[in-house]
């Protein structure tokens, strides 16, 4: 939608990159100054891992760290011990204090088995080694 209302707003005329940038934000309703300036102004590059996983009875924690320049959301799977999984998403907000961000959540499914972030591999992560996690029995 936010796409349409820019060709529409500046067919036949001579946008800057500055127009695309503001009618992209308006249109869409989010600020997006973190991903036009990591990804259209500067050379930095996606990494995210995935640091560790807890349990406290039905409540699992997962931290992520961010090992480089670029912020973008963590999209990752949880697959719990009893066989189903979930795809869950931390909003790229919880990464602009730290480096490092945590996911917290109930669950009724036990132990949490493996965590990969990105799974359907839509983010350039310069190093997907360390997008995984799993639990060794």
């Amino acid at each position: 939608d936010a796409f349409r209302r820019y060709i529409a707003a500046w067919a036949f005329k001579s946008p800057q990159p500055a127009d695309f940038f503001r009618s992209m934000m308006t249109n869409s309703g989010q600020d997006l100054d973190w991903f036009w300036r990591g990804w259209f102004n500067e050379t930095g590059v996606l990494d995210q891992s995935v640091d560790g996983v807890s349990h406290a009875g039905t409540t699992v924690e997962i931290t992520f760290r961010n090992r480089r320049e670029l912020v973008m959301p963590v999209l990752y799977r949880v697959t719990y011990a009893d066989g189903p999984s979930a795809t869950r998403k931390l909003p790229v907000e919880a990464g602009f204090a730290s480096d490092r961000a945590a996911a917290r959540f109930e669950t009724s499914h036990g132990k949490v088995n493996r965590v990969e972030i990105d799974p359907e591999k839509f983010f350039p992560d310069v190093n997907r080694g360390n997008n995984k996690w799993r639990r060794w029995f």
